[in-house]
């Protein structure tokens, strides 16, 4: 049940709210909005203003998982929540289909290498030596690609000091959108528990933290608007491993990223090597190709959704 919320498309509050309809409906009672409020107070032990809670249940109605018989009349919609879950169900099917692509292809990547006797040169760097080598590396490379949780670019100035990145994000910034000279693609699932709580390290307030992620958000959606040369596609379960890569004009190099039990970036693997440069990224062009760029209107409705994410996990 704890990822059925995620399933339907709905908040966690969102889901709550339908799982007390659900619970009056099973007990007999009618599901008029006291109810409801009544027994959401009963269960989870506080209650929900009015206000919010008919926005609640309006988009619960748009969702197709409630309906509203007559106007203080609120119920399940067994029907349309049975047809959102096939949906779901075909989607998680073809994306497990296309994992395992992946997984194929990543397995012949390095039987080749080995096949042919190449091996990498591969180091393990910890997070400031990382960052110091990403930028060296970034003042000559000719593309630059990124699997990550969420782009580190838009870190409020501060909190990117702070974590060690103001001088790899100003190569960036500087030769990706300042000059144009370097083409920047991110393929994200804009997960927002990283720059909360690297923001919550730094300011060790929950409210400035919280205040600060809104700012990254409001900080990605002026540079998706503004920098031509940065492209962000959204991809909700992009598979494998965090990848940072420097294209260069005549061999690749890569990071992997090494993260805690938090997500927190700790450092990472730097590989060099023709071949398994050239494996990542065409695997990250095969994957971008799938993943849908963020531009305006959609790109305003991710990050309103995931400064919906904010809101219900960390906006308390």
């Amino acid at each position: 049940m704890e990822n059925l919320s995620m399933y339907l498309g709905i908040t966690n509050q969102q889901f709550d709210v339908l799982n007390t309809i659900i619970s009056l409906e099973e007990g007999g009672e009618i599901a008029t909005p006291k109810n409801i409020n009544k027994k959401y107070a009963y269960n989870y032990g506080k209650r929900i203003q009015n206000p919010n809670l008919f926005s609640i249940l309006k988009e619960l109605m748009e969702k197709n998982v409630v309906v509203r018989p007559s106007p203080a009349d609120y119920r399940s919609n067994i029907k349309g929540i049975k047809q959102i879950l096939q949906a779901k169900d075909g989607q998680m099917k073809k994306e497990l289909k296309e994992f395992e692509s992946v997984l194929e292809k990543t397995t012949e990547y390095f039987k080749k290498i080995a096949d042919e006797g190449i091996a990498p040169f591969v180091k393990f760097l910890t997070y400031e030596p990382m960052h110091n080598s990403s930028a060296k590396k970034l003042s000559t490379a000719t593309h630059y690609w990124s699997v990550t949780p969420f782009p580190y670019m838009s870190y409020t100035p501060t909190v990117a000091s702070h974590i060690g990145i103001h001088d790899y994000l100003d190569v960036l910034i500087e030769r990706g959108c300042k000059t144009k000279e370097l083409p920047i693609t991110y393929l994200t699932n804009l997960e927002i528990e990283s720059p909360y709580l690297n923001a919550l390290n730094f300011h060790k307030s929950k409210k400035k933290a919280y205040r600060a992620t809104e700012a990254t958000l409001d900080r990605l959606s002026n540079q998706i608007a503004l920098y031509e040369n940065l492209e962000v596609r959204f991809l909700e379960r992009p598979f494998g491993l965090d990848i940072n890569l420097m294209e260069q004009e005549d061999f690749s190099e890569l990071f992997l990223a090494v993260r805690d039990e938090n997500g927190l970036l700790k450092g990472g693997l730097y590989i060099k090597g023709p071949s398994i440069s050239s494996a990542f990224l065409s695997d990250m062009k095969d994957r971008c190709q799938r993943a849908k760029r963020l531009h305006g209107e959609y790109a305003e409705e991710m990050i309103s959704s995931a400064k919906e994410r904010l809101k219900q996990k960390y906006g308390k």
